[in-house]
């Protein structure tokens, strides 16, 4: 019976906008590891860029912006980011996201 070990693996119906001074796009978050996502979007990013998020989480979680964001790599139509800078209230909504979805 191995129906248990799913829960684990979130699913994320996580939306992201993200924008700087060149672009704006939209996608979706598939992988949340603090302090960082990943996210698949058919806008093209490219590592090294600075960007601006706003995640809407999935479970009626409060949407939260990460005012500054660096793309660390970028392949196809995905890309990895590492939160940079985020205001207090948002890294609490972060970080209760994360405690209640990846509690072990």
């Amino acid at each position: 019976h191995m129906r248990g070990r799913y829960k684990k693996c979130v699913q994320y119906e996580a939306l992201v906008t993200f924008s700087n001074s060149d672009l704006t796009g939209q996608g979706r978050v598939i992988d949340i590891t603090a302090p960082g996502c990943q996210i698949e979007s058919s806008q093209p990013v490219l590592s090294g860029q600075y960007l601006e998020l706003r995640l809407s989480l999935p479970g009626g979680a409060s949407p939260f912006t990460v005012k500054l964001a660096a793309v660390r790599w970028a392949k196809g139509n995905r890309f990895g980011v590492e939160f940079i800078k985020m205001d207090r209230s948002d890294q609490q909504i972060l970080d209760a996201f994360m405690a209640e979805h990846l509690s072990v």
